[in-house]
């Protein structure tokens, strides 16, 4: 899911330029998680999750930060971890890419058809 999303030359691997670009994302979304973790606790709440999103510039409410983390705390403890974390993130920057990528008037809104949604849905997950 990662080299996808960061080979930008669709060849399926990452070259040096590509890893860097994928390294750097990397390590932002780790700092943005520890920044959030607050306790130290090596896990952050849906509380944390929704400022580590805003963070990183996704205005997102509640009730979409604890599906987020419905679907990523596999432990059912009501938190994620790192790595959990960084997933959430590749999926939530797949889907913004889609989004962007047919919002061509920077709207905020798209228009989609069923099977073009199912495509984009599917290609943007693991």
């Amino acid at each position: 899911m990662m080299i996808r999303m960061f080979d930008k030359d669709g060849n399926d691997t990452v070259d040096l330029n590509e890893f860097g670009h994928l390294f750097n994302y990397v390590n932002a979304w780790i700092g943005t998680f520890q920044k959030f973790d607050s306790n130290k606790s090596s896990s952050i709440d849906s509380r944390e999750l929704q400022q580590a999103f805003a963070e990183m510039g996704y205005r997102l409410s509640p009730a979409f930060a604890d599906s987020v983390l419905k679907k990523y705390d596999i432990r059912k403890t009501g938190q994620i971890t790192v790595d959990h974390f960084i997933l959430s993130c590749i999926q939530l920057q797949n889907l913004t890419n889609a989004f962007r990528a047919r919002d061509t008037a920077m709207k905020g809104t798209i228009n989609i058809g069923f099977e073009d949604f199912l495509a984009t849905c599917f290609n943007c997950t693991a």
